[in-house]
C-alpha cells in the first residue's frame, strides 16, 4: 500500500489517497457455482474457487477484479468488495424466460477470462447456469422463533408483520431479511388467505395484524 499526495505550490494540498500495489498473480483454475440458486430480478451471490499457479486460493477483491474478468458480461456478473477486503461474486442475469409456470427456467452462459489475454497463461472458460423465474411469496410458512402464538379465548393476539415467515414458489424460506422480495410481496391478502380458525384484522398503522380467538 502506498499514499500519493498532490500539492500545488500556490494553492496547497489538492488531494491525497491510499492505493494498493498488487503483486503479479497467475490464475491456474477457475470454478464458479451458484450459492443458493439463480433467480431473475435479484443479485445472486456465487461461490467461487480461483486457484493461482502455486495452488493457493485467491480471495482478494483487488486481485480478483484484475485477474478474472467476464467476457461480454461485465454488467451481469461482477466482483464486489467485502468489508474485509475479500471478493464477493454477484450474478444478475438478464435473460427472458418463456412459459406460464412460475417455476419456469432457462439456461444462461457466462464466459470467463483469466490472466492477460496476450500471455501464454490466458484462460477462457465457459459456465452454464440454470436461471429461474423471479422469486415471489407463495405461502405463509409460519412464525419466527419466539413469537407468541397463544391467547385466551375472546382476547386479541397481535403479531408484527416481520415475525411472519413465508415460502416462495420454490419452497425457499422468506423472512424480513430477504428485503428485495419481502417488501414487494408481503400483503394483507397473503395473510388473510392463509389464516384458519380465527378472524384476521389488518392494522397497517401499527405494522401488525390481530387475530381474534374463537
Amino acid at each position: 500500500t502506498y499514499t500519493m499526495t498532490v500539492v500545488n505550490s500556490k494553492r496547497g494540498l489538492l488531494s491525497s489517497g491510499t492505493y494498493d500495489v498488487i503483486d503479479s498473480v497467475v490464475v491456474n483454475s477457475v470454478s464458479i457455482t451458484p450459492k443458493n440458486g439463480v433467480y431473475l430480478g435479484q443479485d445472486n451471490e456465487m461461490d467461487y474457487s480461483i486457484i493461482d499457479k502455486d495452488g493457493k486460493e485467491i480471495t482478494s477483491y483487488a486481485v480478483l477484479r484484475n485477474a478474472v474478468k467476464f467476457i461480454n458480461a461485465s454488467s451481469i456478473m461482477t466482483w464486489e468488495r467485502n468489508a474485509d477486503g475479500t471478493g464477493k461474486l454477484v450474478y444478475h442475469p438478464q435473460v427472458t424466460i418463456s412459459g406460464t409456470s412460475d417455476t419456469a427456467s432457462t439456461i444462461d452462459t457466462i464466459t470467463v477470462g483469466a490472466n492477460e489475454q496476450t500471455s501464454s497463461n490466458y484462460i477462457v472458460k465457459t459456465f452454464t447456469f440454470t436461471v429461474n423465474k423471479a422469486r415471489k411469496i407463495k405461502t405463509v410458512q409460519g412464525l419466527a422463533d419466539g413469537t407468541a402464538t397463544s391467547v385466551a379465548k375472546g382476547s386479541k393476539l397481535e403479531i408484527a408483520f416481520d415475525k411472519i415467515v413465508y415460502a416462495d414458489q420454490y419452497s425457499n424460506k422468506v423472512t424480513k431479511d430477504d428485503t428485495e422480495i419481502y417488501s414487494k410481496n408481503v400483503t394483507s391478502a397473503a395473510i388473510k388467505g392463509n389464516a384458519t380458525g380465527c378472524s384476521v384484522a389488518i392494522v397497517p398503522v401499527d405494522n401488525a395484524f390481530a387475530t381474534n380467538a374463537t
